[in-house]
């Protein structure tokens, strides 16, 4: 079975990456950050289902960062989901 990179999975996504100009040097911590701000239930699912390690990884990474970009609103819908998934 031929897995998905992120990379390849942000290449249709222009909604969530809308001001960068370009996308294909991103990180998967800058793309996990960047689907948790502006995610579509089918990109949620997509992390928590077949990228659950790259999530959990960088989302811990993110969420360390004295300067996190996430706000307490999507900090805690993130720590909800991954406690019951």
């Amino acid at each position: 079975m031929n897995e998905i990179t992120l990379q390849t999975y942000i290449k249709d996504k222009k909604y969530i990456f809308w001001y960068i100009r370009d996308i294909s040097e991103l990180s998967d911590e800058a793309i996990v950050e960047w689907i948790i701000k502006y995610w579509t239930w089918e990109d949620m699912k997509m992390l928590i289902k077949d990228k659950r390690e790259i999530l959990d990884k960088n989302y811990k990474n993110i969420i360390s960062k004295s300067r996190c970009n996430l706000n307490k609103r999507e900090i805690n819908f993130i720590n909800n989901i991954l406690s019951h998934v």
